[in-house]
């Protein structure tokens, strides 16, 4: 009779525990799930970055490339302007953008 309850009290005892590791399980999965979804959400943050980042530098490579080009196009105009007698007409000579810059030399 004595084994019979010690072999049931050990039997309760080995059925607690497992209960507590379930749910000691619950709770882990229920955190890291948690976790993967902010996890996701810094991702994603991230992701949105980086693709804003990439957006600019192509900006930042179209305006080299719009410099690059107008710096390029300028070339003639100092030999231009220190080779012409009339200032004014060397001046009417280059494309002007909106703000007064010379922009490239009119063929």
């Amino acid at each position: 009779m004595q084994n019979s309850a010690e072999g049931a009290e050990s039997m309760d005892q080995a059925i607690r525990q497992t209960g507590e590791r379930a749910r000691q399980y619950q709770e882990d999965a229920e955190a890291a799930a948690e976790q993967n979804l902010q996890s996701e959400a810094q991702i994603s943050e991230t992701e949105d970055a980086v693709a804003q980042t990439e957006a600019r530098i192509d900006e930042m490579r179209s305006a080299n490339d719009a410099s690059q080009e107008q710096i390029e196009n300028a070339d003639p105009g100092p030999a231009l302007i220190r080779s012409c007698p009339d200032l004014r007409q060397a001046r009417r000579s280059f494309k002007v953008n909106p703000i007064g810059y010379p922009t490239g030399f009119i063929a």
